[in-house]
């Protein structure tokens, strides 16, 4: 009967053993699962925030950089047209007053040497004497041989002398040249005095005609000035 009685005891007791260490199994094992789902759950609420949390800082940098680059853009754009506005001022204030003094000096320089060679023209007919030339005056209106509708013509001639010693000489017989310059003119007509040829024969005859009057050469040259044929 003792013995019967320790075996159950025994039993009992395997039996509580059992039953205390599948309770220990069932709810540690539920206790500790709880704990990782809590952990999953915080690495998941983690995991979940995170990349909001990134991209904000990444639009938030992304935005103050774009702003950034926006502003220096708008101060370069005022600095530009700052330089443009200051430039145009200066060219207008330049043009102004600079080209306007320029103005007046080239007009200067443009008048004064006008006036000088007015006057260095002017000058030499009145100062300057060639002992060599004879001016034998203006024939206004001479007649010409008549074949065209154009029959007079108007000249100046100047003669050149061989020897300066001769010019009183042939001012003496100024009136009688004259005359040989009048008759010889009346056997051209306009057809040939009008081109360089005709000129050049009438020059030619001028002189031996002017210098046959003389009885010597005395006469090197003939000039014509303002040959007008009317």
């Amino acid at each position: 009967m003792t013995f019967a009685f320790l075996r159950s005891m025994v039993r009992s007791r395997c039996r509580f053993g059992a039953s205390f260490a599948m309770w220990l199994i069932i709810f540690g094992g539920n206790f500790g699962s709880g704990d990782t789902l809590a952990e999953n759950d915080g690495l998941e609420e983690d995991f979940t925030l995170d990349p909001d949390d990134g991209l904000d800082e990444e639009l938030e940098d992304a935005s103050t950089e774009g702003g950034r680059k926006r502003a220096w853009i708008k101060m370069a754009l005022f600095v530009l047209v700052g330089m443009l506005l200051l430039g145009g001022i200066a060219a207008g204030l330049w043009f102004f007053f600079f080209k306007k003094d320029a103005a007046g000096t080239d007009a200067d320089i443009n008048v004064s040497p006008a006036v000088q060679s007015t006057q260095s023209t002017a000058m030499p007919e009145e100062d300057t004497v060639f002992e060599e030339i004879i001016h034998l005056g203006l024939f206004e209106r001479v007649p010409l041989k008549e074949n065209a509708n154009m029959s007079l013509v108007s000249v100046d001639i100047s003669l050149e002398l061989v020897d300066t010693k001769s010019r009183h000489e042939v001012l003496s017989a100024a009136p009688n040249l004259r005359s040989v310059v009048e008759s010889q003119m009346a056997e051209f007509t306009w057809m040939e005095l009008r081109n360089s040829d005709g000129k050049i024969r009438l020059k030619y005859q001028l002189l031996r005609e002017m210098n046959s009057q003389l009885g010597q050469v005395l006469i090197r040259n003939v000039y014509f000035r303002h040959f007008i044929m009317q």
